[in-house]
């Protein structure tokens, strides 16, 4: 559910500058555009050439590492000697979650890389800036926690009590309407999904199926999907009958059933998945018993 920008400001310069607002950051009125300028006017001051622009909005500071694309993307811009200096308005806009934020902070200190936070207006020096960081760090913190808190209670009500899933848990091809939180099918994505199912025994070598080359394929479409997602998209009866479901905290929720126009014909994916099940491990070539009957 979040979205992430990205300018590229100076191909010649060596700063990163980053930004963060969580949907309850958005609620309360906060501006992505005010923790973009702070950065901005701090490299003004002391000389520094931005190159980069991150913005993550929608982006919850409660996230795990791996949900962190912004921070993921800073990372390797550092790896590939793209920028040595990151600036971000303050600790929590960093993030939330004191794994995630310890770990970058040591992946910044491991490479070298500079860190201003531009209230404080000054390169963050980690000897002597660790007590602070880990206080300020610790309040951010606590702070994930009541917002979780609160933000919990919100969606056990608006959307898992009255059938409409998790926040994150809406499938590829469909949306969530802002008024109503209903699920309904998105008609772009919907004309991906159609030709994932379509295509799959198509793209492989004499109608056998090849979720590479079905991932090659889309790509050519302009629509860039792990494989991992169109095995999931093949398998999911969702796109069939419109019925799912989620599990949050280990418990089973049935979700209202999604009205579906033009649904995929449960013949096409009993097909694909058949394709699917003959073509794993190393015998996909020719599966044992493939023509046994």
């Amino acid at each position: 559910g979040a979205q992430i920008e990205i300018w590229e400001v100076d191909k010649s310069g060596t700063v990163a500058i980053g930004a963060r607002l969580s949907s309850d950051d958005d609620h309360k009125g906060q501006k992505m555009s005010d923790q973009i300028k702070s950065g901005l006017n701090l490299c003004e001051q002391i000389d520094l050439s931005v190159r980069y622009v991150i913005a993550a909005t929608g982006m919850s500071g409660d996230r795990s590492e791996k949900d962190r694309p912004d921070l993921e993307f800073l990372r390797i811009a550092i790896e590939r000697g793209h920028i040595d200096t990151v600036v971000f308005r303050e600790v929590d806009r960093l993030a939330r979650r004191s794994g995630v934020r310890d770990e970058f902070w040591r992946f910044l200190e491991e490479t070298g890389t500079e860190l201003y936070f531009s209230l404080k207006g000054r390169v963050t020096d980690w000897d002597s800036d660790r007590l602070t960081l880990d206080i300020e760090g610790g309040m951010a913190d606590h702070e994930r926690r009541l917002i979780a808190r609160r933000t919990r209670t919100g969606i056990h009500r608006n959307l898992l009590d009255v059938g409409w899933g998790w926040p994150g848990s809406v499938r590829f091809g469909f949306k969530r309407l802002d008024d109503s939180n209903e699920i309904v099918v998105d008609p772009e994505q919907w004309k991906f999904v159609k030709r994932i199912h379509e295509d799959y025994s198509k793209v492989g070598p004499t109608g056998r199926g090849s979720i590479a080359r079905l991932q090659t394929h889309m790509a050519k479409l302009r629509c860039q999907i792990s494989e991992e997602r169109l095995r999931t998209i093949l398998r999911d009866e969702i796109y069939v009958t419109g019925e799912w479901a989620v599990t949050v905290g280990g418990q089973f929720y049935q979700c209202n059933r999604i009205e579906l126009e033009d649904p995929i014909p449960a013949a096409l994916q009993a097909k694909n998945l058949a394709l699917m099940k003959n073509t794993n491990g190393r015998n996909s070539r020719t599966p044992y018993g493939a023509y046994l009957l």
